[in-house]
């Protein structure tokens, strides 16, 4: 009678058919638990984990050993998220009482205050003074960017294309009551894949600022910019990590930079750095002209109207599009949008918009630094 019970037991899962998320996550918790084991010197003493994880799941050794590997590269899922959350400038410290769960970084908190009150102050001076606010930035927009909803009864089939297609990237810039006539640039990818910031690079933006967009703007005109690595390009070519100590010493000598001869590259590469122009050279050209470049902070999109310019002209597209939509009549329908829905009275909305964005943060930020002032002195007193 056991073994008419046993031959009921069939082989759940094809052989060769890959593993599942749960199956992964249960094969690396078995062998977790027999490497646990293995240290405390309990159970596992002779085999290794890798063996009898693969007896007790029925998985090969070499399939346990590939998932223990990728979960020490990746790490766990909570892992990333933290990663991440780190790169968006937060940190992880130990909360109130009081309903806050993430605490940015001093330094973020500091830049973007530092913007607020530059942008500020600017729109408090009299006309005579004051600095016309541009604002810049690059988007992209797929072939087949399309609305994700439509009318259709129960039995229709919507067909849709599959993959999104080649995109269209581009740059402009708008004002307070208008887009910047003659700043629109648009050009066809060259890769479909990866994020649309590698299309760009120092020497293209540089030379679209210079021919496109200064020519353009408004006398005295205040340059709003994200820190994006091609608008951070430096006006001092020199990168001290690709020079060899020599040209290290050699620089520092052309600058009348004192050095000592122990030193070692390391320490040449630190001086270098320490007095090498750091001035981006949008700032260096937009000066020449009598503008100014102003820079967000990292990871504030909402500050930048622009990025609202971007919402709208991408929804008219996807009204427009159907599958008989060219890549070329794409860009059309985004240039159409650009003078139709752009414009003065939506400019002046959505620069309205941000400043009520800019004011919550401003006095956020002023409250939050008084109520951790007002922590640190209560754990002073301990």
């Amino acid at each position: 009678m056991a073994n008419a019970d046993l031959h009921l037991f069939v082989r759940p899962r094809q052989r060769g058919r890959p593993l599942t998320y749960e199956e992964k996550w249960l094969v690396h918790h078995v062998f977790e638990t027999f490497v646990q084991e293995k240290k405390a010197d309990a159970i596992v003493r002779i085999e290794d984990p890798y063996s009898l994880t693969s007896k007790y799941t029925g998985v090969a050794r070499s399939l346990v050993a590939t998932i223990a590997q990728s979960v020490r590269q990746t790490g766990s899922h909570e892992r990333t998220v933290q990663r991440h959350l780190s790169r968006m400038g937060f940190c992880w410290l130990r909360t109130k009482n009081r309903p806050r769960s993430l605490r940015e970084k001093a330094e973020v908190r500091q830049q973007r205050h530092d913007y607020l009150y530059a942008i500020r102050k600017n729109r408090h001076l009299s006309s005579a003074q004051r600095y016309q606010v541009v604002y810049v930035d690059e988007s992209f927009l797929h072939h087949h960017h399309g609305g994700q909803y439509s009318w259709f009864s129960a039995h229709d089939f919507v067909e849709r294309m599959s993959g999104k297609g080649r995109r269209w990237c581009f740059i402009h810039a708008m004002q307070e009551n208008a887009l910047i006539a003659g700043a629109f640039l648009a050009f066809a990818a060259k890769h479909g894949t990866g994020d649309y910031h590698a299309q760009f690079d120092g020497d293209m933006f540089q030379h679209w600022f210079t021919a496109q967009l200064l020519p353009n703007v408004p006398p005295r005109s205040l340059i709003i910019l994200d820190r994006c690595p091609f608008h951070m390009v430096c006006g001092d070519a020199v990168v001290p990590s690709q020079m060899r100590k020599g040209e290290l010493q050699q620089w520092l000598t052309e600058q009348e930079i004192p050095w000592e001869e122990q030193w070692l590259r390391a320490r040449l590469m630190q001086e270098v750095e320490r007095y090498r122009d750091k001035k981006p050279l949008v700032e260096l050209c937009a000066e020449e002209q009598g503008h100014k470049v102003l820079f967000l902070p990292v990871h504030h999109p909402e500050l930048n109207p622009i990025e609202l310019v971007w919402a709208t002209v991408k929804h008219y597209c996807g009204t427009l599009f159907s599958n008989s939509t060219s890549f070329k009549e794409q860009r059309q329908h985004l240039e159409e949008s650009f003078t139709r829905d752009i414009t003065p009275e939506y400019c002046t909305k959505v620069y309205d918009h941000v400043q009520k964005i800019e004011e919550r943060y401003w006095h956020t930020d002023l409250l939050l630094d008084e109520e951790i002032e007002i922590g640190d002195d209560e754990l002073s007193q301990l």
